[in-house]
């Protein structure tokens, strides 16, 4: 009988350290998301830049900030650190395949980033669907699946408009997904689902 409430204690201590690790994981994240959104889609708008590198440097800094989280958060119970490094390893192939080209592939940007964010987004499902276990968290799964319908729109280059560029249209997902994961980070959950989550 003990080791039966010693396994369900364990289980909601688990349970709590789960949903920790990814609200810190969103936490630190969204602000990047936020302002190299909204560089993505004023710098363009503001003056002439050329748009493979910039796009590969919002990449590169997005990788960053990933790796950065993933050290301070370690993999987190109840999430897969596979899931969270295999984006960020997309993230940078995606960048230097821009920036670099070190394969001499010769891919269109538009491409590149549309393949991109197809299976990133999709980990942004996973995160919303799964990472937390037992609570979902809806608004970051539908913002998965927006994000996917985007990359899906920038590969194939539709709709053929003049502002629609794999810069603007992953940048305009940056700001969808920054506001979800702030919206997620501050929403008031009981202190006692952190209990023991340290």
């Amino acid at each position: 009988m003990t080791e039966v409430n010693t396994d369900l204690s364990m289980d909601q201590k688990l349970r709590n350290r789960a949903l920790l690790s990814s609200r810190v994981f969103l936490l630190v994240q969204w602000p990047a998301y936020i302002v190299l959104g909204v560089v993505g889609v004023l710098l363009p708008a503001l003056t002439h830049v050329d748009e493979a590198p910039l796009i590969g440097a919002i990449l590169l800094a997005l990788a960053f900030s990933k790796i950065i989280v993933m050290i301070k958060t370690g993999p987190g119970p109840g999430t897969c650190l596979c899931w969270r490094a295999g984006v960020t390893v997309l993230n940078i192939l995606a960048a230097l395949l821009i920036l670099v080209n070190p394969f001499s592939l010769d891919l269109p940007l538009h491409m590149v980033v549309g393949a991109y964010m197809v299976p990133a987004s999709f980990y942004v499902v996973l995160e919303g669907r799964y990472s937390f276990l037992d609570r979902r968290i809806e608004i970051v799964t539908y913002s998965g699946f927006l994000g996917m319908a985007i990359g899906v729109s920038v590969f194939a280059g539709v709709p053929d408009i003049s502002f629609w560029t794999p810069t603007f249209a992953y940048s305009l997902y940056l700001l969808i997904l920054g506001y979800t994961s702030q919206h997620f980070t501050f929403l008031k959950i009981p202190s006692g689902d952190f209990q023991g989550a340290k």
